[in-house]
Parts: structure tokens; C-alpha cells; sequence
């Protein structure tokens, strides 16, 4: 199995989950080691044409647009969360086709980009 992140903010999170959540620390850490940074095997590629590494550069550069223009992590975050306080299906209405977009497009770069890693071998970022 694998979990595909940008950047080490899962990594992150999920150490601190174990931290905080001993009893299922094991679970957490399970999924901690099939986490794959992207930006991390795009940056090992012998040539990328982006001026640096982040999601918005890397993105375009790979063919992807988003379909939402003013959409973005943190208020897509922010939408999730007024959408878990009030059930109001109109605040997230067209997320999930982004982010499905988002998960195909995401298969098709480590297809392309991740070599085959055995499941002994998790990726970790420094």
C-alpha cells in the first residue's frame, strides 16, 4: 500500500498522532511508513522544468489545472470543517470531483515519476 503526500506535513502529523494516541500508535505508524513524498521524487528526477518545488509549480508543469481557481488547501480545509458544522452539502459542492481529479492525476505522476518500492523500504524525508 501506498499514501502519496507533498512535503512532510503527513509525516509529521502522523508522529504526533502516535504521540498523542498510544493504543494506536501502531496503526499510525503502519500508515506513516507507506507514506511517498512527491515533491520529494519529482525532485530527484534528472530534469523538471519548475523554478522550485512546490505543489503549484510542480502541478502545472505535469498538466494539472485546477478546476477551481479559488480553491485552495486551507480553504478547502475550511469548507470541510463549516460543512461538518452545519451538514450544509452546498459549501463542499464540486470538492469531490477535484479531489478525485486530484487522486488520478496523483496515480498518474507516481506511475510515471516513483519507482517500484518494496514495501520494506518506506520513503522518509529528513
Amino acid at each position: 500500500m501506498a499514501l502519496y503526500c507533498w512535503a512532510n506535513y503527513e509525516f509529521t502529523k502522523l508522529d504526533q498522532a502516535a504521540a498523542d494516541h498510544p493504543h494506536l500508535a501502531d496503526h499510525l505508524m503502519a500508515a506513516n511508513s507507506a507514506l511517498i513524498d512527491l515533491k520529494e521524487e519529482i525532485k530527484g528526477q534528472p530534469f523538471f522544468p519548475v523554478k522550485n518545488y512546490s505543489i503549484k509549480s510542480v502541478a502545472p508543469a505535469c498538466g494539472f489545472h485546477w478546476s477551481q481557481a479559488d480553491v485552495n488547501g486551507l480553504s478547502a480545509q475550511l469548507m470541510y470543517l463549516d460543512w461538518l458544522k452545519t451538514g450544509d452539502g452546498s459549501i463542499i459542492e464540486g470538492l469531490s470531483s477535484t479531489i478525485g481529479k486530484t487522486c488520478w492525476r496523483c496515480w498518474r505522476l507516481t506511475s510515471t515519476f516513483v519507482p517500484c518500492r518494496r514495501e520494506s523500504e518506506p520513503m522518509r524525508v529528513a
